[in-house]
Parts: structure tokens; C-alpha cells; sequence
């Protein structure tokens, strides 16, 4: 399935790519998933990992970091929430065909 670019960047941080914003297709792709859940399995996973990302930002974290796809230590998406104390969240997205196999 070709997907364009799902997520603005604002730059690189020590961590990986700071996101900017939620892409028009990321709404697209929630439609899409609604309407035929079995489409979820035709998204490869980098793009999971882009959608997951964009997740954290449309629930308004303040900082959300898509981690590069390799040397990420296991943190493919970090999301930070700044307030009267703070959160930050180290998600890892796995594909279902990953677990099916045992591959974790």
C-alpha cells in the first residue's frame, strides 16, 4: 500500500525527528481503517510507527519524537506531556505478523 508522508517535522533531536503536525492523509488512513479494518494489515510497519506518532500529537502531547528506524533502543515513538508534572512515554510498535512469529 503506497502511503504519502503522514507526519509534519519540525527537525532532529538527539532522539529522532520532532513532530510538527498531523498530515492530511493520517485522516485518510483512519477513514480507510473504519471502513475495512482488514486494511490495517496491508500497512507496512514504519508507517504504523508514523501513524502511532501522530496519535500522541493529535491528543495534543507537547513534544512527540518518531525515534530513527534503526539504533532506537526499542523506542520507536517517544511522547512527552508538560504540565504540573510531566509524562513521557516510550511506545514500541509491533506488527501482528512480528508477533504471530515469536520474532519480539
Amino acid at each position: 500500500m503506497a502511503i504519502k508522508a503522514l507526519l509534519e517535522f519540525a527537525g532532529a533531536t538527539t532522539e529522532g525527528q520532532l513532530v510538527r503536525a498531523v498530515a492530511i492523509p493520517w485522516f485518510e488512513i483512519a477513514k480507510m481503517m473504519n471502513r475495512d479494518p482488514d486494511s490495517m494489515y496491508e500497512i507496512d510497519p514504519r508507517t504504523w510507527e508514523e501513524i502511532i506518532a501522530g496519535a500522541y500529537d493529535r491528543a495534543g502531547f507537547d513534544e512527540v519524537i518518531l525515534t530513527p528506524r534503526s539504533g532506537d533502543y526499542g523506542r520507536d515513538v517517544i511522547a512527552i506531556k508538560r504540565g504540573v508534572g510531566s509524562i513521557r512515554i516510550f511506545d514500541q510498535i509491533e506488527s501482528l505478523q512480528t508477533w504471530a512469529r515469536g520474532d519480539r
